[in-house]
């Protein structure tokens, strides 16, 4: 999601169906290529806004203001098992 036109086809998408907002689940990469395209959009007025859900297996997601990380817990409980 980082070549114009990638981020042009996305703008194309987000502006044809209409959306107000887009959930991007992901690790660092994700959280990374969703600031590209929330800055892309804000910067080409467009309406869609960028929500992003930290999701990762490996837990190289931290923040003092996170609780827990989804998938890491899921995948924690299951290899203790």
């Amino acid at each position: 999601m980082r070549s114009e036109k990638e981020l042009k086809a996305i703008k194309a998408t987000c502006e044809a169906l209409d959306l107000d907002g887009l959930v991007v689940v992901g690790a660092t990469h994700s959280m990374t290529d969703a600031m590209i395209v929330a800055n892309y959009l804000l910067k080409e007025n467009v309406k869609t806004r960028i929500i992003t859900v930290p999701c990762t297996l490996d837990n190289n997601i931290g923040h003092p203001m996170l609780e827990g990380i989804i998938g890491f817990d899921s995948a924690s409980k299951t290899y203790s098992q």
